[in-house]
């Protein structure tokens, strides 16, 4: 099985990444270790896009560690995505949105080219688990944040 890990954890400001780099390189050497073939992208990193797109072809599991920073994933991380899936229209990765000009209102999203694939995400928050666990505060308020944080943090 082939793993493409990417790690999402950006250099900025105050933030060094180590966090994700740990979780990065844990998640390598425990896949290496039993028999996985691996590949792995930093987004601090240069990278050529259509190399990357490739990555995400030949992976059968895709492997995102980021932090959320505002509600969103980190510039870097968000650059990545948009110049790889550039790199990977009509190249594998999708072929347009799904829609047609017959009848555009029906199918959007679909036209994606990875089926079959798994992904596995983690994303760290520089906030307390009471953040996600109390009720009234503003986490617990977002259901499908609670359900996902829940999950992480036990």
């Amino acid at each position: 099985m082939n793993i493409f890990i990417i790690n999402g954890g950006q250099e900025f400001a105050h933030s060094g990444g180590s966090f994700n780099t740990t979780i990065t390189n844990w998640t390598a050497q425990t896949l290496v270790k039993n028999g996985f073939e691996i590949r792995v992208t930093n987004v601090n990193d240069e990278f050529d896009a259509m190399v990357e797109a490739e990555n995400f072809k030949w992976a059968d599991i895709i492997v995102y560690h980021f932090p959320v920073w505002w509600f969103q994933v980190p510039n870097r991380l968000k650059l990545y995505i948009d110049e790889v899936f550039t790199a990977g229209h009509n190249n594998g990765i999708y072929r347009s949105d799904g829609r047609s000009r017959k009848n555009p209102a029906i199918n959007y999203g679909t036209g994606g080219l990875m089926h079959g694939k798994k992904y596995f995400v983690t994303s760290s928050w520089n906030a307390p688990d009471t953040a996600f666990t109390m009720e009234g505060e503003f986490l617990t308020n977002i259901l499908l944040m609670k359900v996902f944080c829940l999950a992480f943090i036990r």
